[in-house]
């Protein structure tokens, strides 16, 4: 290996190591102190000269901040993210492979390489599992690894795969879904709606308008196929109404 340094005769991975040894990372959450685990770096930061801990410099290098606060605060967010595999019912692999070494997934059964060594899971079950057991912090889903659960570091909190397909499929905000999907009944026939994706009549879904897309209200599976198949009628939601209650009465 090419030597990096001459006077310890260390190569590139060792220097990065040690070259910062008993300094402690500059970022005010980070309380890692270099010891010859992992690499630390330095740099120019925001016109200031600043040391950080290998998590915390690619988290600065890979991403834009406008600010030393603007970074310390998003690395913040990460640094305290809640761990993951914390209600796990997974046993601990006894002989585990490296990281990305390709072996059977002990979850999935398929050939892969792994993501995580110490449960031995591929990058897809990681995604999956990672979150079993924790809630999503809009609907109530709870993680079952079926649905993927992921923690959100703006919202600072657990969102599932579902609530951020339907963010992204009604051009809405998390604090708007929230706001709908605390609606408890049907906004036309005020039957008690169930929250979650199933198909009974009382199932809760969200009502927009098919050509600006604009989100109207929250209905029960039945009024919101109902008001669909009247909007695709050559007459008016309140003509057909009229004509409905008087062809009803004319043959009761």
């Amino acid at each position: 290996m090419k030597i990096h340094n001459s006077t310890y005769h260390f190569c590139q991975n060792c220097s990065d190591k040690y070259r910062h040894f008993g300094k402690s990372c500059d970022h005010p959450s980070c309380e890692t102190t270099s010891d010859g685990n992992i690499a630390f770096y330095s740099g120019n930061l925001f016109s200031q000269k600043r040391i950080l801990c290998r998590p915390c410099w690619h988290h600065y290098r890979y991403r834009d901040f406008d600010s030393w606060e603007d970074y310390t605060e998003s690395r913040r967010k990460q640094i305290n993210r809640p761990p993951i595999f914390r209600f796990t019912p997974f046993p601990i692999v006894k002989n585990p492979v490296r990281h990305l070494e390709v072996a059977e997934c002990t979850h999935c059964s398929k050939s892969r390489k792994i993501q995580n060594n110490k449960y031995q899971l591929c990058k897809q079950c990681v995604d999956k599992l990672k979150y079993v057991g924790e809630n999503c912090s809009i609907c109530p889903y709870v993680s079952d690894g079926k649905t993927p659960l992921e923690y959100n570091l703006t919202e600072e909190d657990f969102i599932c795969g579902n609530c951020v397909q339907r963010t992204r499929k009604y051009k809405i905000s998390f604090s708007k879904l929230r706001e709908l999907i605390n609606i408890k009944t049907c906004q036309i026939c005020d039957v008690e709606l169930e929250v979650g994706t199933g198909h009974s009549k009382r199932t809760q879904c969200i009502d927009h308008d098919h050509e600006s897309g604009e989100v109207r209200g929250v209905l029960c599976m039945f009024c919101n196929m109902i008001e669909g198949q009247i909007n695709q009628l050559p007459i008016s939601a309140y003509e057909f109404g009229k004509r409905l209650s008087q062809y009803l009465k004319l043959n009761r």
